[in-house]
């Protein structure tokens, strides 16, 4: 529980820019969360099933019972009395063996019925409390200026912010292409981290240039130290162009790396980054020389002229820096 909190915590708040770096971090927060095929698609709504037709009951008769007929009434009305009393007895049992014939044939239809309805009112609770969980979590990780984007579908929602916030300007391009042409590996650094930054680098780039998987591998080759790239050399002469796959070298990095790492050929080192690496960062002074103002004689002192460094017109009190 807590480093699935931890990991929430790492999620920065999407305020509208930085979609190529906050989506797949919220993407991987989605997932260990269990909610990103309500994200992606991949769990869709369900829908209601084949319902069975049944078959119509069968009419009950329609015949009224006959009425006996009084004892002065002619031998022919006892007669038709009994002759229409065993009709209608007879309706009635066939009716019912009627009803009882319907039954039997229609219960598995009914219980086929009964069965699709509740599968789909399960389903459909199940999907909407996923769904529901879905957007909480997407709520909570973006800007509230962002909310009126959302909309009752987690899918939907992901959907409307990545096609308004994925589109990288011309401006972004240019400072990504600028990051992607100075990036180089110090040999004083893990290298998977400085690769895994590269991969970034490269992905970034990916939807608006197209770079061959030959050029992408001589990137991350031009990148490595300098005192790496000789190791490589070989590499370079024995492959064709075409058979450069980046990963093919990521993973021999990675051996050269370890076999360094056994021999005592890479250290971690605290030496400062070369100056390419500060290149255009402002430079901090841990004890600046102290600024004194200049009076009209241009040299450092408290007095008008540059008569020396006292307190007044011409005193010689040490100053107290």
């Amino acid at each position: 529980m807590s480093s699935t909190k931890d990991f929430a915590d790492q999620v920065p708040i999407f305020h509208g820019s930085g979609w190529i770096t906050w989506e797949p971090i919220m993407k991987a927060f989605l997932q260990t969360k269990g909610v990103w095929k309500y994200i992606d698609g991949s769990a869709t709504a369900p829908t209601l099933g084949v319902i069975m037709d049944l078959d119509e009951a069968p009419e009950p008769p329609t015949m009224k019972e006959p009425i006996e007929p009084g004892p002065k009434e002619p031998e022919s009305s006892s007669l038709a009395y009994d002759a229409d009393l065993a009709r209608y007895k007879q309706e009635w049992k066939d009716h019912r063996a009627a009803m009882a014939t319907w039954r039997s044939d229609n219960y598995e239809a009914r219980s086929f019925n009964h069965k699709t309805q509740a599968d789909y009112i399960k389903a459909k609770a199940d999907f909407d409390e996923g769904n529901d969980k879905a957007l909480r979590f997407l709520s909570i990780k973006i800007s509230r200026s962002l909310y009126h984007l959302l909309t009752e579908s987690a899918s939907e929602s992901w959907m409307i912010l990545r096609d308004q916030y994925s589109k990288t300007g011309a401006a972004q391009l240019y400072l990504d292409w600028i990051k992607l042409k100075e990036f180089y590996m110090s040999s004083s650094k893990p290298l998977a981290d400085q690769i895994s930054h590269l991969r970034s680098l490269l992905d970034r780039l990916s939807p608006h240039v197209v770079l061959p998987e030959s050029l992408k591998t001589l990137i991350l080759l031009g990148s490595l130290p300098a005192d790496w790239r000789q190791s490589f050399q070989t590499l370079l002469l024995t492959l064709d162009p075409a058979e450069l796959k980046m990963q093919d070298c990521i993973t021999r990095i990675n051996e050269e790396y370890t076999r360094r790492l056994s021999t005592g050929e890479a250290r971690p080192s605290r030496a400062p980054a070369p100056a390419a690496a500060t290149a255009g960062q402002p430079r901090f002074q841990q004890n600046p020389p102290p600024t004194h103002w200049q009076g009209r004689g241009g040299q450092q002192s408290r007095g008008r002229g540059g008569r020396g460094r006292g307190c007044g017109r011409g005193g010689a009190t040490a100053p107290y820096w």
